[in-house]
């Protein structure tokens, strides 16, 4: 018995006639505290990739990370017959993502089996109208902004109980990433297990030509929402990103309703893993993820605080050098 994803999950892809397409359901869930004493986040996709004639294959991917650890990457591609969506569940394989329940398992390094709870809330990254003018190659929302998950882990043979963490579910297709984009999403602060911060920053290219940055946005503090979604408000964000001396960075600032807010993101180039993705073009270009980044939060005139439970990625068409752990697609 499953419990249907929602309509923020229906698949992009409309069977062996769409060709040029890719498409990803994924979790992130962090321990608040941990009784390892080290800030574990997980990082878990579902995906489908098509090429433009039509060849294709699924994938699960699992990461696992622990701050001041080297943590755990695999990943398994099977045959694009593996994906389904039916009874409103993507499944890959014997793997199952459903509105209730993620479980799976990548050989015999990892495994996992969650119950997933909602506590509200969902965004849509890119604005219906942007969407319909075609202004935007990939679609990005998070159909579950704040979930409580609970289950168990395997990790090489060790099984991990999971027990009060917090996380998201999130939802990407399109035929092609952003050249270059920002993402994070922050379970929570020091003083607000259900507060929540989801947004990116995405170069957006039409005919040729490169729009200002677009820049998603929602805040969630003590049940008060603050969001830039809108065809226009995306692009009123000051959005700074890349790679300084410290290692990887997001710098928001952004108005709305009289309330500033100002977010930092950042993590040293040891806590990412660089991950080679593949538009159905062809193109490659690489994503550096992490799940134990950090967060300043400014939101009028409070100062929040989330360390080593911020999932943060940035990518653009070369990996840093001082990352040393990658995965390639040809390794």
């Amino acid at each position: 018995m499953t419990t249907p994803l929602g309509p923020l999950d229906a698949p992009g892809w409309r069977g062996p006639e769409h060709k040029g397409h890719y498409e990803a359901w994924y979790l992130t869930f962090h321990e608040p505290r941990p009784s390892s004493g080290a800030a574990r986040g997980v990082w878990l996709r579902y995906t489908l990739h098509v090429d433009p004639r039509g060849r294709g294959h699924a994938g699960l991917w699992g990461f696992v990370f622990e701050r001041g650890r080297p943590g755990l990457v695999v990943r398994d591609r099977l045959a694009l017959g593996a994906w389904s969506f039916h009874d409103g569940a993507v499944r890959v394989g014997e793997a199952l993502l459903d509105g209730g329940r993620c479980r799976g398992r990548i050989g015999e390094r990892l495994a996992w089996d969650l119950a997933l709870t909602s506590r509200g809330g969902s965004f849509r990254h890119v604005p219906p109208l942007l969407q319909k003018l075609g202004l935007a190659s990939t679609v990005l929302r998070a159909p579950e902004l704040c979930l409580a998950v609970a289950g168990s882990l395997t990790v090489d043979g060790e099984r991990l109980a999971i027990e009060g963490a917090v996380g998201e579910r999130g939802h990407v297709s399109g035929r092609r990433h952003a050249p270059r984009w920002a993402w994070a999403h922050v379970h929570g602060f020091d003083d607000g297990p259900d507060d929540v911060v989801e947004g990116c920053t995405a170069e957006v290219k039409r005919a040729g030509l490169r729009l200002p940055l677009a820049t998603p946005l929602v805040a969630v503090r003590s049940g008060r929402r603050l969001a830039w979604d809108g065809p226009r408000a995306v692009f009123r964000p000051s959005a700074r990103f890349g790679w300084d001396a410290a290692g990887g960075h997001w710098n928001v600032d952004a108005t709305r309703k009289k309330t500033r807010l100002a977010l930092r993101v950042s993590a040293p180039p040891e806590a990412f893993v660089a991950v080679e993705y593949e538009d159905p073009d062809g193109r490659r270009l690489w994503c550096h993820h992490t799940e134990v980044a950090d967060a300043e939060l400014e939101l009028g005139p409070e100062r929040l605080v989330a360390r080593g439970r911020v999932a943060f990625e940035l990518a653009g068409d070369a990996p840093d050098p001082r990352v040393t752990r990658k995965f390639a697609l040809d390794a």
